[in-house]
């Protein structure tokens, strides 16, 4: 087929939301023409990639906002207007190819936020794919804000309200326009239960090298070490982690943290005033290998993020068979299968309740392969086949 795909966060160079978007517009090209509408800033890496593993099938175009829109990006919530901007930048690209090249499918990829438009899902005449989305929708006890800090709780304040104004104008929008709509959890699964063509997948690609994969050496009987993944961020927890090894029930754990961000200092602090900071290793950002041969010799990857749609961090603990301890939300929830960790419900004491799952997580396991990269090009095709199907069934009913 001849396939548009909109990927905002595109880079091959990444591993995160902008590695994703090339792995899966990788993916397509492998079985189907695709022309990918992505931003300049990704084209030296691209080329790079193209150059060193020539895709023929993949055709990168570049489009951006106009230079004084992107003048007003200034921080993360001014990000989501600018966002919404390129959208309409891309579809209106995307409108100008379609009359020369007649896609078959078009398909938003990155960024994956259910509450503001994709341009692809407009395009007349066009049979569209939107997803995988997210985020989902969780609510939490007021009362976590005395763990992860009054940030957190006026952050999630304020992007409830936003989010749900978002949810019910432009996501709801473009649900009723999408022809297949892909969800990155149960939770958005549970929102758009009324579509016709809907799909819980996750967009996480994971592929570790076999000797990561799998039980580790045991670090003995009297220490255990669990490790957390992330930006250090509120709503990633870094706080709670901190006081879960403050309490009794985990007072033979040790915690090693990969990241970087505003609440290192903070969450270091609280380290030393709760006389755990000889406890806890802070290494920064590290080299993806580095990060996986440290899962591989964890007992436990301690996750206790408020909101994650599509968490990679727990997709790589479960590719690697590193236990999970996390918060039973969203993204994670779905991720964490039976005998790969303990999902804890939200609460106010949320220390003592990761505390208590330390104390009590099973051992490794042999490892899941569900988020390799060898998955995609069936996930697309059958993604593609059904919208098309789709299309052509309403087409037929008009019809008649």
């Amino acid at each position: 087929m001849k396939i548009v795909m909109s990927a905002y966060a595109c880079d091959p160079d990444e591993s995160s939301e902008r590695g994703i978007g090339w792995w899966w517009a990788s993916a397509a090209a492998e079985r189907h023409e695709v022309w990918l509408l992505t931003r300049h800033r990704s084209r030296p890496a691209i080329e790079r990639a193209l150059k060193t593993d020539p895709r023929p099938n993949l055709h990168p175009v570049y489009v951006d906002a106009p230079r004084w829109v992107r003048s007003l990006k200034r921080g993360a919530w001014t990000l989501y207007p600018y966002y919404a901007i390129w959208q309409a930048v891309a579809r209106a690209e995307a409108r100008r190819l379609h009359r020369d090249v007649r896609f078959d499918v078009a398909h938003h990829m990155t960024f994956s936020i259910d509450w503001l438009p994709s341009g692809m899902a407009f395009i007349r005449g066009l049979p569209s794919v939107w997803g995988p989305v997210g985020p989902g929708v969780t609510s939490f006890p007021f009362r976590m804000w005395k763990t992860y800090g009054p940030r957190w709780a006026s952050s999630e304040l304020l992007r409830s309200i936003v989010t749900t104004v978002g949810s019910r104008t432009f996501g709801s929008w473009t649900a009723k326009h999408a022809t297949v709509i892909i969800a990155q959890n149960n939770d958005v699964a549970k929102r758009f239960k009324g579509h016709p063509n809907l799909v819980v997948e996750q967009n996480s690609v994971v592929d570790l090298p076999p000797d990561l994969v799998g039980p580790s050496a045991s670090f003995g009987d009297k220490t255990r070490r669990a490790i957390f993944i992330g930006r250090l961020i509120p709503s990633k927890g870094l706080r709670a982690a901190v006081g879960a090894l403050a309490q009794p029930a985990a007072s033979d754990w040790t915690l090693d943290v990969y990241g970087r961000g505003p609440e290192r200092e903070p969450s270091l602090a609280l380290a030393r005033k709760l006389g755990v900071d000889d406890r806890i290793t802070l290494h920064g950002v590290a080299d993806r290998s580095e990060v996986f041969k440290a899962l591989h010799q964890a007992d436990a990857l301690l996750f206790p993020s408020s909101r994650e749609s599509a968490p990679g961090a727990v997709a790589e603990a479960v590719t690697s068979g590193c236990p999970v301890i996390c918060l039973d939300t969203s993204g994670p929830g779905t991720v964490v299968q039976p005998g790969q960790g303990i999902k804890l419900a939200p609460s106010a004491d949320v220390c003592r309740s990761l505390a208590q799952a330390l104390n009590q997580v099973g051992p490794r396991h042999a490892g899941d392969d569900r988020w390799t990269a060898r998955r995609i090009p069936y996930l697309l095709d059958r993604w593609y086949a059904m919208a098309v199907g789709a299309s052509s069934s309403v087409l037929a009913g008009r019809a008649v």
